[in-house]
């Protein structure tokens, strides 16, 4: 099975090439932002479950 990589992904991937290289900064930049944007893709799923779970509740009243 292929998995499609998200954002986090790949900038994940990019600051561990960045590590090798010995550019700390900017890996730590990338790794940051990994963090960053798995967080927002986290909320917005998490907001799309909250959303589908009243709009059934709402439809129960």
């Amino acid at each position: 099975m292929i998995r499609t990589l998200t954002v986090p992904d790949v900038l994940l991937l990019d600051a561990d090439e960045l590590l090798e290289k010995g550019e700390v900064v900017q890996a730590s930049e990338k790794y940051y932002k990994a963090v960053e944007e798995g967080s927002v893709e986290k909320i917005k799923s998490r907001l799309k479950d909250f959303k589908r779970e009243l709009e059934y509740l709402l439809s129960q009243i």
